[in-house]
């Protein structure tokens, strides 16, 4: 029975990120219209939680080995409930991004220590136990803009954020008395190959915030440097990751076929189809079909539906089908 608490713990807290994601995107209209500020410096609000949540990823994962998991999940918790307060009261933008900045911190850490955590309960049938805890996501997805639509709409973008407090909290406790203290390594976290590989993240994503601030010489001339920066960073990054005992990314992994392939297709499913488009949608329908906050969350419901489904659907079946069947008919789907 602890085996499946401690599951519905860990399955909260991705039930939390995908909440807040979603309901987040169904607010960002609001957002802008509350500052009066521009479409691309807002859009940072969206884009700053991504970009550190990645870059948080690989680290929380090594502090997963070096802390413990559930250290490491408390903390990363800790981080998202007190970014979440944060985004409540912020005054502005800038300080709205920098809120974001922390609950994106506490977004990327703690996924990495809750798909471990479910790992590690069902040795036996890992492939099935994560299978369902990655279909709690499309779950998510379904109340979040429903949710983020009805509470922008009565209370105004600021609950969404509230929201997060309380279920964060329930989620610490969970935590904090369910998990149970996980083994440690003495190993270290490589500071260096981490902030070189944020320094390329942002450099890129500046690069493209500039190519929206105009179409001028100077905008260009900046925007080629940010993107010639980041190529660098990359470069150097990779070079540095041969080197150190505990690298924040083991290129040795990414040699193996399997394992690149289908982080190829992440980052493509990512980028087109997830993060990417999903997340101006409400903003679309609203400012193209005059829709309220509540219909373009609304309007995001069927496809987080059919994936929750199909997720459950695949989760039960992948001894039976293997990976590629449910890849090859989800991508002809999309």
């Amino acid at each position: 029975m602890s085996r499946y608490l401690i599951f519905a713990s860990v399955s909260l807290v991705l039930l939390l990120s995908a909440i807040n994601g979603t309901s987040v995107a169904v607010a960002f209209p609001e957002i802008i219209s509350s500052f009066d500020t521009s479409f691309i410096l807002a859009g940072w609000v969206l884009s700053v939680y991504q970009l550190v949540a990645t870059v948080v990823m690989p680290i929380a994962g090594k502090a997963n080995d070096i802390f413990g998991r559930k250290q490491t999940l408390m903390f990363f918790l800790g981080m998202f409930t007190l970014g979440s307060l944060l985004s409540a009261i912020a005054p502005n933008v800038p300080l709205l991004i920098a809120s974001r900045l922390i609950q994106g911190i506490g977004g990327g850490g703690f996924l990495p220590s809750a798909a471990g955590i479910v790992a590690d309960e069902f040795p036996k049938s890992r492939q099935r136990a994560i299978g369902l805890f990655t279909s709690i996501f499309p779950m998510g997805q379904i109340i979040g803009p429903n949710l983020g639509g009805w509470l922008t709409g009565a209370f105004g973008w600021r609950s969404i954020f509230w929201f997060n407090i309380p279920l964060a909290i329930a989620a610490f406790i969970a935590a904090a008395v369910l998990l149970r203290p996980g083994q440690k390594t003495a190993q270290r976290i490589d500071i260096r190959g981490a902030l070189l590989f944020a320094g390329s993240l942002s450099s890129f994503m500046v690069g493209l915030t500039e190519l929206g601030n105009g179409d001028t010489p100077v905008t260009w001339t900046l925007a080629g440097l940010l993107f010639l920066s980041s190529v660098v960073l990359m470069v150097v990054f990779i070079r540095h990751e041969v080197r150190p005992e505990d690298p924040v990314i083991d290129l040795a992994v990414l040699r193996e076929r399997r394992f690149m392939a289908s982080n190829v297709y992440n980052f493509i499913f990512g980028t087109c189809a997830q993060s990417g488009v999903m997340s101006l949608m409400p903003l679309y329908a609203i400012s193209v079909y005059g829709m309220s906050v509540l219909q373009s969350g609304l309007m995001m419901t069927p496809r987080s539906l059919g994936a929750m489904v199909a997720s459950m659907v695949a989760s039960f079946s992948l001894l039976k089908w293997g990976y590629r069947r449910p890849i090859i008919v989800g991508t002809v789907a999309i």
